[in-house]
């Protein structure tokens, strides 16, 4: 194996979490993001297409990070709430960005949205790893 395709592997196997979580957050952004913008398009409020928007990827976020990332399948319920938990942190952060960089500071709707997911999302990586998905001792 040459050095260059030994250090990917090092780097995929030393980031590995992080990267399919990124992989994962980015298709559930999607959804998140056109779900949002689709509710958005019928002159319902930000806050709470941002509210319905949200909670779907979330669902979809659990179950994907669950299956493919951490493959962490015991304690399913308990695990769910801890990631709602997170996710319901991940939510306020999100809906004060979207009210700051919408609202207020008034850029479009769909960078406004991004913009706040992605912020959110880092500060739900870390917690999710280290607790929600924290292997039994």
């Amino acid at each position: 194996m040459s050095q260059f395709k030994q250090h990917c592997k090092n780097f995929y196997e030393q980031y590995r979490n992080f990267i399919l979580y990124g992989i994962i957050g980015l298709f559930t952004t999607a959804i998140d993001v056109g779900i949002f913008t689709l509710i958005s398009h019928y002159d319902i409020h930000e806050l709470i297409a941002n509210t319905i928007s949200y909670q779907v990827a979330m669902v979809f976020s659990f179950f994907l990070n669950r299956q493919f990332n951490f493959k962490i399948k015991d304690n399913m319920w308990k695990r769910f709430l801890s990631f709602f938990l997170v996710n319901l942190i991940g939510y306020g952060i999100s809906q004060g960005l979207v009210f700051l960089f919408i609202s207020i500071i008034e850029m479009p709707d769909f960078i406004g949205k991004l913009l706040a997911t992605i912020l959110a999302g880092i500060a739900q990586f870390l917690i999710i790893k280290y607790w929600t998905f924290k292997p039994k001792n």
